[in-house]
């Protein structure tokens, strides 16, 4: 459980996994504040994700570097969830 402005460190995915994690906006969020998966692009090319309540997808990133970022100023407040996902190309999935 995380409330303002923290870090989670140490956590790991393993291939072919994803990970949820929950949060609640109880407030409207800055230009400023968003959530970040920092890793070795080398090790894996993880992805993010934000759904709101109701599994809808609202946000995204996609990028081929050592960090995914999304921002929430676009957000409403409520419950939503975070996908991390490690991609897997059509030529993995074999």
């Amino acid at each position: 459980s995380l409330q303002g402005a923290g870090t989670i460190s140490g956590l790991n995915i393993l291939d072919g996994e994803e990970d949820y994690y929950k949060f609640n906006m109880v407030a409207s969020p800055s230009e400023h504040e968003f959530i970040a998966a920092n890793f070795a692009h080398s090790q894996g090319d993880l992805d993010l994700e934000i759904y709101d309540s109701d599994f809808n997808l609202v946000s995204s990133s996609y990028s081929v570097t050592d960090q995914e970022n999304i921002f929430l100023s676009s957000l409403q407040e409520g419950e939503h969830y975070v996908r991390v996902f490690e991609y897997q190309s059509d030529a993995a999935k074999g």
